[in-house]
């Protein structure tokens, strides 16, 4: 199911919003388990200075997935596969850029980080990285569906 119940979304009153357009980009939540707990990776926009996940628009006729794992090597320098991306978990954001007016729609993507933290290589277009547990992870992220997306995807590894 693309849209999994969240119990972890209603603890912190967020609002959930769905759209039948089709998506037009695509992300990973990546996270890392230590002996420490779980973090996440988010990304600091070099433009916008805001918090997020890796992510960006698809390329031609590549597939969400592909677009994913794309903008994943291309901003973290992480080469993943398909088959470390969990395909049970995806999860789809919708959103109105104040200048263009027009719904978007973005899946994320959910996988472990299969290397090391240190050998990150952080692109051009964010500024920093860091890894972080949920709660300074949700404290960083300043939209509301990026936070929603994070709190599926803790509560959906929570469960499974």
């Amino acid at each position: 199911m693309p849209w999994p119940n969240c119990s972890l979304a209603q603890d912190y009153n967020v609002a959930v919003v769905y759209s039948d357009n089709p998506a037009t980009a695509s992300g990973v939540v990546l996270y890392s388990t230590s002996a420490s707990g779980r973090t996440f990776l988010l990304l600091q926009s070099a433009r916008h200075q805001t918090w997020g996940f890796a992510k960006g628009h698809v390329d031609g006729d590549e597939t969400l997935l592909e677009c994913a794992l794309r903008e994943v090597s291309e901003e973290t320098g992480y080469r993943l596969s398909s088959g470390d991306v969990f395909d049970i978990f995806n999860d789809c954001s919708t959103y109105t850029p104040p200048k263009s007016g027009e719904l978007k729609r973005t899946v994320m993507f959910l996988t472990r980080n299969p290397v090391i933290a240190n050998e990150l290589q952080v692109s051009d277009e964010h500024q920093q990285s860091k890894w972080c547990s949920l709660s300074e992870a949700l404290e960083l992220l300043e939209h509301q569906q990026s936070k929603i997306c994070l709190l599926r995807a803790a509560d959906w590894l929570r469960s499974n």
